[in-house]
Parts: C-alpha cells; structure tokens; sequence
C-alpha cells in the first residue's frame, strides 16, 4: 500500500522499467500461527507470560485512542510482572519516539499501541501480538499488522481476539477465517 509499490507495479507492467519478484522467504523464516481468541483477562495473561518467557516482546494492538490509556492501566493491573507502555498517533512524536526507543531497548515488555505500528515497524525481539477486537479491521490491516511479528528465526504468533458476547458479520467472520487460512509464508 505504500506508494512506491503501485508505482513500482506500474512501470514494471507497463515495461517502462524492469521488474524482479522475491518469492522465497528469508532462510530460516517461519510462519506465523494465527488463531482467534476470546478477549479475556486469562486469556491475555497466559499469551503474554509465554511470550516473556522465551525473553521476547508483545504487541497488543488497541485502536481506540480515546481509552488506549485506560486499557493500558487494565493490563498493568493484571500483568504486574509485565512493563507496559502505549503510542497512538495522536501523541506528540517526542513521546511515541521514547516510548519505542524504550521498547527496542527491551526496556518495554509490552507495547500497547493503535494500528500505527502497521508498516514500517522491524523489532525481530517481538514475536507476539495480539490485535483487539481485530473483527474490526480490514484484510490488509489484519495482513500488515500480522507482519509486525516474525521478522527473525523464532516462532511468531497472532492472536485475533474478539469479544465474548459479540455476534460477528459473516464479512468479519471470513476475515478472519482467510487471515487464519493463509499464515504459511508467501500465501
């Protein structure tokens, strides 16, 4: 979705430029296990030690900035052994650049962050995420965010997590059921 890649395309296509396709994966590189979870507090707890345990980093991707800071304290409060921080782009930049240095410093355990981490973020430390309420976005959200995880030899994992109580779209339920499908490198 960048713009340099519709470019690229163009001119590739249109034979104005020549056009080269990667379509092996980096040595070593695995595939990401996606699944849906319900959005509980066990549940989150569970993802989050075993990602802390095997001395990686988790994503959580929370997009609402309206109560992102008051999701953050809910995970404070059952993460204790956890440190957390939050960016959003409404945030002064001077702000969102600590707080990822901090968090490429290993000094953040957890980032809680919107969909602004979406491209262009490569921590290979991070292995987990976990996208809320993720019957909410698109296919190539879901797609893009999911890249954020899986950048080094270690196993990544995405967590779709959706509400208990909500009866989702059948649009929504096929979202997620192709992102879930197509985890296998290159799909």
């Amino acid at each position: 979705t960048a713009t340099p890649i519709p470019r690229s395309l163009y001119l590739g296509f249109n034979k104005i430029q020549d056009m080269s396709i990667i379509d092996t994966p980096p040595i070593s590189r695995r595939k990401i296990i996606t699944q849906s979870v319900i959005q509980e507090t066990s549940q989150f707890v569970s993802i989050i030690k075993h990602e802390l345990a095997r001395n990686g980093q988790v994503y959580i991707v929370y997009n609402s900035v309206v109560d992102i800071g008051s999701f953050t304290n809910k995970v404070l409060s059952f993460c204790p052994f956890a440190s957390v921080g939050f960016i959003h782009g409404s945030l002064p930049t001077d702000r969102v650049n600590t707080t990822m240095k901090k968090f490429r410093n290993k000094e953040v355990d957890v980032l809680i962050s919107s969909s602004i981490i979406e491209s262009g973020v490569d921590i290979p430390n991070v292995n987990t995420i976990i996208i809320y309420n993720s019957h909410r976005f698109g296919l190539s959200q879901l797609y893009q965010l999911r890249g954020r995880v899986g950048r080094s030899n270690i196993q990544a994992y995405c967590y779709l997590s959706v509400p208990k109580e909500t009866r989702l779209s059948s649009e929504a339920s096929e979202r997620l059921r192709t992102i879930i499908t197509n985890s296998s490198l290159g799909s």
